[in-house]
């Protein structure tokens, strides 16, 4: 969002704030549910004003006063003896001649409580409205189209400091937009809308790792291989390799199977499907990205 979209936005916002709660006020403390001059109490006058005019006196009349309008008394008539328009216009006028106290504040209140949620939703449309080239929809997008990364891994990417991009994040994740899950010590993060399973995200996070996805494509490849040509195979310890089948081991990702003194290891069809279900739709996006080259 740029800064005029957002000087924008404050200034509706401002202005919504205005419409809510000028009326609401107006409406909780009118003087005896009265409001001068708008919705007076025939039945309710008040206290007599006397008035002195250039030595003139007024003061009310309680008699009753036939007016008359152009030498013609005005006669008073039924409401069902007006005209159809004219009496639809005096019920809908008279409905707001006068509001009793207690009504006047119960309108407030629903005004007050109606107007406040038209601003929190006006509020969270407009933050979903972005530009595509906002820094937040940028974001967005990397990790639509790379799923598991870490903060560190889109920062550097990105190239935003981490401070900025946590402050991106969050507002994602509290528009419902990605969500994160944990791995390791580090959480990951995906788009919201995709569906991805906890085992594929497992297994992007594992990718977005070099070491941790050359040891899972070496176990793939080698169905039934044991710790000590895991690690003559990735020319690691073997302590090592113990620390990445126990870091698997506890995403349920393979099976084990022994054989005399040794533990042979085979990734489960489970995680070989999700897997093949990860390349099968990645690799349409890298042949697009690469006829787009061309």
């Amino acid at each position: 969002m740029t800064k005029q979209e957002r000087y924008t936005d404050i200034g509706i916002i401002v202005i919504l704030l205005l419409i809510v709660f000028v009326p609401t006020t107006i409406l909780f403390f009118a003087d005896g549910g009265q409001i001068r001059g708008f919705n007076e109490d025939q039945n309710n006058p008040g206290n007599p004003l006397n008035t002195d005019i250039g030595g003139y006196i007024f003061v009310p009349v309680e008699e009753d006063i036939v007016p008359i309008y152009d030498d013609h008394e005005i006669v008073q008539i039924e409401l069902w003896q007006m005209p159809v328009r004219d009496a639809l216009l005096m019920i809908v006028v008279s409905s707001f001649a006068y509001i009793p106290p207690s009504v006047s504040k119960i309108i407030s209140f629903i005004y007050l409580t109606s107007g406040l949620a038209f601003i929190i939703l006006y509020y969270k449309i407009s933050g979903k409205k972005r530009s595509p080239n906002s820094r937040r929809e940028q974001i967005y997008q990397y990790i639509c189209e790379n799923p598991g990364k870490s903060q560190q891994q889109i920062a550097d990417a990105m190239q935003i400091s981490r401070g900025s991009l946590k402050y991106h994040l969050n507002r994602l994740q509290d528009s419902d937009e990605i969500h994160q899950k944990m791995h390791g010590e580090y959480p990951r993060y995906f788009p919201s809308h995709k569906g991805i399973s906890d085992k594929e995200k497992v297994l992007l996070s594992l990718m977005s790792e070099e070491k941790d996805h050359l040891f899972f494509q070496t176990l793939l490849n080698n169905s039934g291989i044991t710790r000590k040509e895991l690690a003559t195979t990735l020319e690691i310890s073997e302590a090592t390799v113990s620390w990445h089948l126990s870091r698997l081991e506890n995403y349920s990702l393979f099976s084990t199977e022994k054989s005399g003194r040794e533990l042979h290891y085979t990734l489960t069809p489970e995680t070989v499907a999700a897997y093949q279900k990860i390349v099968s739709e990645e690799l349409p996006d890298q042949d697009a990205t690469q006829k787009n080259k061309e």
